[in-house]
């Protein structure tokens, strides 16, 4: 009788580790142990000078960037990764250890292209971007789009900024919420060279107390060219928890807000003065309802298999 328990356990744990390839080779984005946090952005060559992207902007492939983390206290230095740019400008580094709420910051190094590796040093496009690492949107962390000027703005460019107008400048009591809505064409739940800005979308923008979670700011946001939206916090909302939320699309083909995934339809943030008082939050994202068929190239590319579509 023990010989045969003994056999039937030993089938058991053989059969539990013939089933892991098919968790290993998941093709889901890797979840860190919770004592990591996985940080993932992008590079894009700034085709028109503007400061962000826009429908000729290209992204770069082969872009170096530094991972920096800091003690809040003294701002020894805790942490540091040089990460890499593959298809579509993608990085994504894992940070060793618990750095909760340590002062972290990405910075650009080096472009993949020579004709568009001048890394802007003047006005409110940094080539640096500044955050404290927290647990508010999970343990993956996108951050901000960074981007290398190109020698010389494309003549289409001209174009672009008749469709836009200018950002206006908030005065210093009060914070400048900025950022973009997209069309997510080959429902990757990131921005590709196929995804489309939609003008005409809606986003909330709701800001609570931390201790008791009333809510104390609210504002509806439009989007226009280039899926841009700007809002004006007002008074003082500074360390308050603030949250973007997809309301609807300006497209009937590209209406589906993601539920499912790490592509989440809000974005959560703390408004502090990190990065001074224009924050610029991650780009927001709809489904098309079907993917495009040239997605399949993109997803080449990349090296990934395309998610169930």
């Amino acid at each position: 009788m023990a010989k045969f328990i003994g056999v039937s356990i030993l089938f058991v744990v053989v059969l539990c580790f013939l089933s892991f390839p098919s968790i290993i080779y998941s093709e889901d984005v890797p979840q860190p142990p919770v004592s990591q946090f996985h940080i993932q952005g992008q590079i894009y060559c700034d085709t028109c000078r503007s400061r962000f992207i826009t429908e000729l902007s290209e992204f770069i492939p082969g872009a170096s960037v530094r991972l920096q983390c800091r003690e809040k206290g003294n701002g020894d230095i805790t942490f540091t990764e040089i990460g890499y740019t593959r298809a579509e400008g993608l990085y994504s580094m894992l940070v060793e250890r618990d750095h909760k709420n340590e002062f972290c910051e990405i910075t650009l190094i080096s472009s993949g292209r020579k004709d568009c590796d001048e890394i802007p040093i003047e006005g409110w496009a940094k080539p640096s971007l500044k955050f404290i690492l927290n647990t508010v949107n999970g343990t993956t962390r996108t951050v901000n789009p960074l981007g290398f000027f190109k020698k010389e703005a494309l003549p289409k460019c001209a174009q672009v900024y008749n469709k836009l107008e200018d950002v206006p400048q908030p005065p210093v009591s009060q914070f400048h919420i900025q950022g973009q809505v997209y069309c997510d064409t080959c429902r990757a739940r990131f921005i590709t060279e196929l995804s489309e800005f939609i003008p005409g979308a809606s986003v909330r923008l709701q800001c609570r107390e931390k201790e008791n979670g009333d809510i104390t700011f609210t504002e509806i946001g439009y989007t226009r060219a280039e899926g841009l939206y700007s809002m004006l916090v007002e008074r003082d909302h500074k360390n308050e928890f603030c949250e973007i939320t997809l309301i609807s699309s300006g497209r009937k083909d590209c209406d589906e807000i993601p539920i499912e995934g790490w592509a989440k339809p809000s974005l959560k943030f703390i408004l502090n003065t990190v990065n001074g008082t224009t924050r610029t939050v991650n780009p927001l994202g709809f489904f098309k309802k079907e993917a495009l068929p040239k997605c399949s190239q993109v997803y080449n590319k990349l090296g990934m298999y395309p998610p169930n579509m």
